[in-house]
């Protein structure tokens, strides 16, 4: 478990005013923030959210035959 902190909170916002044209969430950009402190590069979501900032993601949607 990671808590938001003052900087986090703060980089999350940052991050949520530069990306308003997307509809991330606060959510989102705090959770963007934790994984870049944590160094992780790819994450398991659902949400295509993280692959806008570059994360890889798991598992793979792959297009129904």
């Amino acid at each position: 478990m990671l808590n938001v902190d003052r900087r986090t909170w703060i980089e999350a916002t940052t991050l949520f005013e530069r990306y308003a044209d997307q509809d991330f969430s606060f959510t989102d950009c705090t959770s963007f923030v934790l994984a870049r402190e944590a160094a992780v590069d790819a994450v398991f979501t659902f949400d295509h959210h993280f692959s806008i900032l570059g994360f890889v993601i798991a598992p793979v949607a792959t297009a129904a035959a």
